[in-house]
């Protein structure tokens, strides 16, 4: 490795719990690591109808993850939000949205073998044994709320036609695989718009999770990257919230995955927050990427975010890769090591 990257370092202080190494593949190739003991790969922002993502770049991210995936086997998917644009589902559409923002372009991960299946099976041309089923675990955006309607068909509609799709039942759910990590998944949405109502829920949800390695995933992130962003306001009064239940709850959040800016970034964590902060929002529709403090690695590309938990020389690690969808398939483009 040049010596020029290896002195790109994330500026941590002596207290910190974390420490980051990020590489950038303009300079070094990047390569996750092998024989993880757990691995999750993640995308938000995906959910653009056909009409509005001319050339598919959904499908391209879709059968990047799906060739990242068959190189070393993932365990679960996470969906980070606004999963159908721009007024969420709804029933009239339902059947032809599923089967193009969801069935088509995941149509690997997917078993299809549920009561209503048949409906929308005709999407997904891969033979079953060609497949590696897994659970995709699923957070809503704010566009998922545009029709009063979409939470409730995603939640207990869905499922009947795409199996082992899941958005949590209740503002907060826990994902715990073994041996040590857990995923909290957040309703997003309803934090931010009232943080003061709901964030002893949050508080709650840290508090009783097993880690001792802890994700939280999410559509918006918990602290404000574009002050010019439509949700800006919200995320800047959201902040405290967050940060007082990360303290209150009295463990670390080693990992923060949220979508909601359209790109890949990673962020480095801040006194009171998470250690990292990785955003996966470029599923289908990137967008420019505004400076902002604490960012050691953005880019305006479609691509997904993968994460692997390693053994370490101290113990379990966290390595997160972030990856375009090239049409050659998934290059990785950097990443960072959360060490506890």
């Amino acid at each position: 490795m040049r010596s020029s990257v290896r002195s790109i370092l994330a500026a941590i202080s002596a207290a910190a719990l974390a420490a980051i190494l990020v590489w950038n593949a303009r300079d070094v190739e990047v390569a996750p690591p092998a024989d993880p003991s757990l691995s999750l790969l993640a995308v938000g922002d995906a959910g653009q109808p056909p009409e509005k993502d001319p050339d598919r770049i959904q499908l391209r991210v879709g059968e990047a993850m799906a060739a990242e995936d068959r190189r070393e086997a993932a365990d679960a998917v996470l969906l980070l939000g606004d999963n159908f644009y721009p007024k969420g589902l709804r029933t009239e559409e339902m059947l032809p949205r599923l089967r193009e923002n969801l069935v088509r372009p995941y149509c690997h991960f997917l078993t299809l073998d549920g009561p209503r299946s048949d409906e929308v099976a005709d999407a997904c041309p891969t033979p079953l044994e060609e497949r590696h089923p897994l659970p995709l675990h699923a957070v809503l955006g704010n566009h998922d709320y545009q029709s009063d309607e979409s939470p409730g068909l995603q939640r207990q509609v869905v499922p009947e036609l795409v199996p082992r799709f899941r958005v949590p039942p209740t503002f907060t759910d826990e994902i715990r695989f073994e041996p040590d990590v857990s995923v909290v998944l957040i309703d997003s949405q309803k934090l931010f718009h009232k943080p003061e109502e709901r964030i002893r829920f949050l508080t709650e949800a840290l508090r009783a999770s097993r880690g001792p390695l802890r994700i939280v995933a999410s559509h918006h992130p918990p602290r404000v990257l574009d002050p010019d962003g439509e949700d800006a306001e919200w995320t800047k009064r959201a902040e405290p919230w967050i940060e007082r239940a990360i303290e209150e709850a009295g463990v670390p959040v080693h990992l923060w995955l949220a979508g909601h800016e359209h790109s890949l970034q990673i962020v480095e964590g801040y006194e009171g927050g998470p250690e990292l902060l990785v955003i996966s929002g470029a599923g289908s529709d990137p967008r420019s990427v505004r400076s902002h403090e604490g960012v050691r690695f953005a880019e305006s590309v479609p691509g997904f975010v993968r994460v692997d938990r390693v053994d370490g020389d101290s113990g379990s690690e966290l390595v997160v890769t972030l990856f375009a969808a090239e049409t050659a398939g998934p290059r990785a483009l950097a990443q960072a090591r959360v060490v506890p």
